[in-house]
């Protein structure tokens, strides 16, 4: 049985969409009859130096005052809430870690021993989310260490943004030599890769789709309420947006369901948000969040894509960013094109309504998504025997 080896943004991760891809890419290469692990890789953020000292000063100095508000306002809520909620932050910690467990995989692995990989796989699978964004992609995310005529192949990795420049692209073009197949989740990461690599690169669905409506709606734990709710599930902090979904439930006599003070840091935008507040949820226990909810809003990539699962109706707001350079709409875009669901992406409390007053054709996303989940499943299912 060939063994393969799969690193991703895994290892002490915080974030839903982040487990709950690992754990579907790991899930579906096993039910294929591999013998397959997420290689626990504990990733370091570097500094990134810049070569124009010029460049740098003026970009930070463009966003100066909104970088102040940001911080300071975190400051604020760190002195207010800290120690209030530390004790529902560390309940959400122990379900994120629980939650982890639910997929296989290896020991940990620091920068230092990752080399120790070597000859442990028959196939290294570079996973999805965000190892390939700039600031992040690193020798061991493109899988440097191993020998050039390794068998390694990537699956929707992402890049997140859309700019790149010249640095990256020399460092990609170089590590990405060695890939016997490469495939990604945006199109924007698909053109710009064919650009720089002159070879056909593929477009995938997030490996969460793989694994289809039948399974997700088996595992996901029904969350009830006396009332109908809308899931708020917001991994940014924007005090518009908040407001915005506030209206609406008004509007539509529905309650508001939260996770607050997601990101490790409180949030003040999340304080008297929403009626009701909750933190010790695992990865089915928020599948079944969207679920059981009347509507879902958010700025979460995976929150679209199970929410397209189990045919709710959903609003998807840009995150905000200090810098437009860092905006990560890349995947949501291409999701929301492949669905006909533009419309969903809203800005404010007008487009959110006029949204909201056109349904969604699930039978005919849920036939998209069959058809691109099985040609997907199919050339990752060729890229492994190859």
């Amino acid at each position: 049985m060939k063994r393969i080896g799969i690193i991703t943004m895994y290892h002490n991760s915080e974030n839903y969409g982040g487990i709950a891809q690992g754990f579907a890419l790991q899930k579906y290469i096993e039910n294929l009859g591999y013998d397959s692990e997420i290689i626990s890789y504990q990733h370091k953020k570097r500094k990134i130096i810049e070569k124009n000292l010029f460049a740098y000063i003026l970009n930070h100095a463009n966003h100066i005052h909104v970088k102040i508000y940001i911080r300071l306002k975190s400051k604020i809520a760190k002195i207010i809430l800290e120690k209030k909620i530390a004790p529902d932050l560390q309940k959400r910690r122990d379900a994120f870690a629980k939650s982890r467990e639910l997929a296989r995989h290896s020991k940990e692995y620091t920068d230092q021993t990752i080399k120790d990989c070597v000859g442990k796989y028959d196939v290294y699978v570079s996973g999805s989310d965000q190892i390939w964004k700039p600031g992040i992609a690193n020798d061991a995310y493109l899988f440097n260490f191993l020998p050039n005529d390794s068998h390694v192949i990537s699956y929707a990795s992402s890049t997140a943004v859309s700019e790149f420049d010249d640095d990256y692209d020399s460092f990609m073009k170089r590590s990405l030599q060695k890939y016997r197949w490469i495939s990604v989740r945006e199109e924007n990461a698909q053109n710009h890769f064919r650009t720089i690599l002159s070879k056909e690169i593929d477009l995938v669905v997030d490996p969460t789709l793989l694994l289809g409506y039948e399974y997700w709606n088996a595992v996901a734990d029904d969350y009830q309420t006396n009332t109908k709710y809308i899931f708020a599930y917001f991994l940014g902090d924007s005090t518009k947006q908040r407001k915005i979904v506030k209206k609406i439930a008004k509007d539509y006599g529905l309650e508001i369901v939260t996770l607050p003070h997601l990101g490790k840091s409180p949030r003040l935008s999340d304080v008297s948000f929403a009626n009701i507040d909750l933190y010790d949820v695992n990865l089915f226990q928020f599948l079944g969040l969207i679920k059981n909810s009347s509507l879902v809003v958010t700025d979460s990539f995976h929150a679209v894509v199970f929410s397209n699962m189990f045919q709710k109706s959903f609003l998807v707001f840009e995150r905000e960013v200090v810098n437009k350079k860092d905006q990560m709409n890349g995947r949501l875009d291409t999701i929301l094109g492949m669905f006909g669901e533009r419309n969903r992406k809203v800005s404010d409390y007008k487009s959110a309504c006029n949204a909201l007053k056109m349904e969604i054709d699930y039978e005919e996303v849920h036939e998209i998504l069959r058809v691109a989940a099985k040609e997907s499943g199919e050339k990752l299912q060729r890229a492994l025997e190859v």
